[in-house]
């Protein structure tokens, strides 16, 4: 598209308005329109709507608020916004149609005081009819600006990551702007036949001409998150629901969309099953620039920290996990961005796997992860693994020494033997207090989630089973009486009983 001239204010440089742009848009408007209206004539208004996705353009609002300064120009946020409009137009083209807006004074001054603290009620309703609002703000930082940018998707009611970077040249302001825009902005598609772990996803305006230079947004290794938006009869938001714990990974860009895998912490996160007025969207991740807070808690206590948990991952196709850390006092790790992308995490407690869950370090500030407490599992299977050890040593005690009281008798050794009986005796003693330990471990280790309580009663199962097999003391009278008829007839051979292992 053909610039009509620059001009300088400043040190910022700027292109001057495009008298053309209106007609081109337009035009596209009465083609599109054209082309829904032969759509819904050939094949109805449901499949018009579906076929038509493809070839929708994105409505993209985008206004710029720009903190006064000493050195800038009174008009320069109108100026800006100008700039961005007109350079959306050639460089991105059919993909979106854009209309520049100067922020509410109210809004100006949330985007430039915190911008990542943004609400859905600080968007005005007016730019609620769109598909996208894109954001920036421009502020002074030390000697050169910080230019932020983010997105608001109307459609799925959700805000992405702030964009940031710094700039120290002047003259590249308006181009900063842009490039901070087009980062945070997050493609749209439908979610086509999810089924066992792959699904199709239809980018909205995939089909539209692409301008040679255009951003590429789509591209294998993006990774989309799955929303569930279920509409009235006018098509309003009843419900949106972000898939929890959901991803698809792009893997190929083929002409009919995008064959993505999908990785999910919980079976059944999408359906290929729809009823009614739903729709399944997949909404582009954010840029990845900051890290992730995942904090563990306990699941039937979700303000009790989980510390000590072990943090393992691995990237979609390798399969050896990598230590990450553990979770501190306050039950929380750091995730750092990765060139991956997409990261599978394993948390383990004791040893022992409790989750499994994918994630994208960076797209949310912060993730909590509501566990099993393992401590009252781990406590108790600790206790009785040194049970079992106490106990299967006081087993090989006892064989050594009813071997030893056998051959006694059999010399008619009875002092000696009496004193093997003694110690016998002992080692019976000593198993009555492990299993009173384990009567009071019983009653003071438990938990309140059913499934770890499971646990720990099967662990108490096993305990009580080892020791009921060890709970027979009839070899012990025997060698007594055995003992006994000895020392009251030294004269007479005796013959003791083959003990029972």
């Amino acid at each position: 598209m053909a610039k009509t001239g620059w001009f300088t204010q400043n040190g910022l440089l700027f292109p001057k308005g495009n008298p053309t742009v209106s007609v081109m848009l337009w035009g596209r408007l009465i083609g599109l329109a054209a082309l829904g209206v032969w759509l819904s004539w050939s094949v109805g208004p449901a499949d018009a709507a579906e076929s038509v996705w493809e070839l929708l353009p994105y409505r993209v609002r985008i206004a710029a608020a720009v903190e006064p300064g000493p050195t800038w120009p009174a008009d320069l946020e109108k100026t800006l916004t100008q700039y961005l409009a007109d350079r959306c137009d050639s460089l991105i083209g059919a993909l979106w149609e854009v209309q520049a807006d100067q922020p509410p004074p109210a809004l100006a001054r949330k985007m430039l005081a915190d911008l990542e603290g943004l609400h859905e009620a600080d968007v005005p309703a007016a730019w609620q009819e769109g598909d996208k609002v894109l954001l920036a703000a421009v502020r002074a930082k030390g000697q050169g600006w910080q230019v932020q940018a983010r997105e608001w998707d109307v459609r799925t009611r959700r805000f992405g990551a702030t964009v940031s970077v710094d700039l120290q040249q002047p003259a590249k302001l308006g181009q900063t702007t842009l490039n901070a825009m087009i980062a945070a902005f997050c493609p749209l598609a439908r979610i086509d036949h999810p089924k066992e772990g792959r699904a199709l996803l239809r980018p909205r305006g995939m089909a539209l001409p692409r301008r040679p230079g255009a951003p590429e947004w789509i591209r294998p290794g993006l990774v989309f998150r799955p929303v569930v938006r279920k509409n009235d009869r006018e098509g309003k938001p009843l419900s949106i629901k972000l898939a929890p714990w959901t991803y698809l990974a792009v893997e190929r860009v083929q002409p009919q969309g995008l064959d993505c895998k999908i990785y999910t912490g919980f079976s059944g996160a999408i359906s290929e099953r729809r009823r009614g007025r739903i729709e399944m969207l997949g909404l582009a991740a954010a840029p990845l620039q900051r890290p992730t807070v995942l904090c563990l808690a306990d699941r039937n206590a979700p303000d009790q920290p989980l510390a000590g948990y072990e943090v393992w991952a691995y990237a979609p196709g390798r399969r050896q996990p990598v230590l990450l850390g553990r979770s501190n006092l306050r039950g929380e790790l750091v995730l750092s961005p990765t060139s991956d992308g997409l990261l599978i995490l394993v948390i383990t407690s004791g040893g022992t796997p409790v989750a499994r869950l994918p994630v994208a370090p960076g797209v949310e500030s912060r993730l909590q992860v509501l566990l099993p407490r393992e401590t009252p599992r781990i406590a108790a299977e600790a206790f009785v693994r040194g049970f079992q050890e106490a106990l299967l040593d006081l087993v090989g005690q006892r064989e050594i020494l009813l071997a030893r009281l056998q051959r006694r008798l059999e010399q008619g050794r009875t002092e000696e033997a009496a004193q093997l009986l003694d110690q016998l005796e002992s080692l019976r003693t000593q198993r009555d207090a492990l299993a009173l330990d384990l009567s009071e471990k019983e009653k003071s280790i438990s938990s309140a989630d059913p499934a770890i309580r499971a646990k720990i009663e099967s662990l108490w199962t096993q305990a009580r089973q080892l020791l009921a097999q060890q709970a027979d003391d009839r070899i012990l009278r025997q060698m007594a009486s055995q003992l006994l008829q000895a020392k009251a007839g030294p004269d007479r051979p005796t013959q003791p009983p083959t003990p029972k292992p």
